[in-house]
């Protein structure tokens, strides 16, 4: 279960860095700097992506985007709870941040807080209902929790979404 955890962490990081720029007003710098820290958490350069993001989240505190990646670096380097911290620092400055919602959930899956994972993942899937991802994420912790009817049904949206593209 943790492999598909995983797996999926870069599936909605893939879906949410695709979005980079789409609902918040930010200066060419501050886009630069959250490409470059995208860029190394996706290359795998967590402890480089976090001195990155914490030098940039002094000069823009304000950036939602940072906090994101910042989260998910720590996420990929297992501290889950602060990971959650950034992800909800992120969501508190752009509410319509789905990737942030999704990747919360994922690290409070993780820490065991499934009721807390389930409603980051609905809030996903209420801000953005064609969010593969989120319901893909939804089905695994249905699955998890022994809810296969939901979970089926969340996997049936997954398949049809596809089917659609």
């Amino acid at each position: 279960m943790k492999k598909f955890v995983l797996v999926s962490v870069l599936l909605a990081g893939l879906m949410f860095s695709s979005s980079l720029g789409v609902c918040a007003k930010t200066t060419v710098d501050e886009d630069r700097v959250v490409s470059e820290i995208g860029m190394l958490v996706n290359n795998g350069k967590y402890n480089a992506a976090l001195k990155k993001a914490d030098e940039f989240i002094l000069k823009y505190p304000e950036n939602a985007y940072l906090y994101y990646w910042k989260g998910t670096a720590l996420s990929s380097l297992g501290n889950k709870k602060e990971a959650v911290e950034n992800f909800s620092k992120s969501i508190e400055i752009l509410p319509e941040n789905v990737g942030s919602y999704i990747l919360r959930g994922v690290c409070k899956y993780e820490l065991d807080d499934y009721d807390g994972a389930l409603a980051d993942y609905n809030k996903a899937i209420e801000l953005d209902p064609d969010n593969i991802s989120a319901y893909y994420m939804r089905a695994g912790l249905k699955l998890h929790i022994g809810d296969l009817d939901g979970a089926n049904a969340d996997f049936e949206h997954h398949g049809k979404s596809e089917e659609n593209n």
